[in-house]
């Protein structure tokens, strides 16, 4: 038995407001262990075809739900909150989300509005730091809207009632721009800088000591990362940069806040090196989260 999920900007409802989504996200859910590795071998055909057909970039995401990592597993969750499902993986999907994914999906919005090149990523990875806090302090999985303003509108509401003041800019500012269809970029991005410090606090950290911490989170983590690193280059023949390239985006969300430079050309080399790397870490391990 397979299942098809559409993830990502295609279950937003208002992503169309400002055009077509750039790509699309399949999660391919199954029992079967041939099958998931079938998936994984020739995920890139698969990819290739799917982009003929559809003529849009496609990821695919094979997800064995055998794996012990369904519990907790932060994509899935947030995918299935969003589709209002009620099935027993949300349920499981949901419990106990490690603060390291929550901090690390921290970083995700927090890179996407600074290097953001365009008003539809503002409003798009805004709507993900908005995300991300509402899980952080909300007391079990929330039922997330399927609008980007409605999401954006919840966190700046949540920033208000826990008096987070550069939160609530940030929020103020993505969603005025959400409305006018304009937005000043470097404004935005120290904005978010703000807003990012103040994140880290809420995680009980500082920038000084934030790249130690973050490893030592995830420190027993490590050899199933290692092993799905063995596994997944075993199915596919392909390299997987996965550690590394967790500690490389650490590294430049430290470069960015400490140099506090919001010049359009480091902004865009920053936007460069965070796809880059960000694309290279698996939200859907059958071993163990980023």
């Amino acid at each position: 038995m397979v299942l098809l999920l559409i993830a990502g900007s295609w279950i937003i409802n208002d992503s169309r407001k400002f055009g077509r989504p750039k790509d699309l996200d399949l999660v391919l859910l199954t029992w079967d262990p041939g099958l998931y590795a079938l998936f994984v071998r020739n995920k890139s055909s698969f990819e290739k075809t799917l982009c003929r057909k559809f003529n849009i970039e496609v990821t695919l995401a094979p997800f064995l739900l055998l794996s012990p990592k369904l519990m907790g597993n932060l994509f899935l969750a947030l995918t299935l909150s969003r589709l209002k499902s009620s099935s027993l993986i949300f349920s499981v999907a949901r419990i106990r989300i490690p603060r390291r994914w929550l901090l690390l999906y921290s970083i995700f919005g927090f890179l996407g509005i600074f290097s953001a090149s365009d008003v539809r990523d503002v409003v798009k990875y805004g709507s993900i730091f908005a995300e991300s806090l509402i899980i952080l302090v909300s007391k079990r999985f929330p039922l997330l809207p399927r609008s980007w303003f409605k999401t954006l509108r919840l966190g700046y509401a949540l920033s208000s009632k826990l008096g987070l003041r550069d939160h609530v800019r940030l929020f103020k500012e993505i969603l005025n721009a959400y409305n006018s269809h304009d937005v000043d970029m470097d404004k935005v991005a120290l904005l978010s800088i703000r807003a990012f410090k103040e994140r880290l606090s809420l995680f009980g950290l500082n920038i000084d000591d934030f790249e130690a911490r973050f490893s030592r989170w995830g420190l027993w983590e490590e050899l199933f990362r290692f092993l799905h690193e063995v596994l997944f280059r075993f199915l596919s023949g392909k390299h997987v940069f996965w550690r590394c390239s967790e500690r490389a985006i650490v590294r430049l969300v430290k470069l960015v806040v400490t140099t506090c430079n919001v010049g359009l050309a480091f902004r865009l080399s920053i936007g460069r090196s965070f796809i880059r790397l960000k694309n290279n870490i698996p939200v859907l391990s059958v071993l163990a989260h980023p």
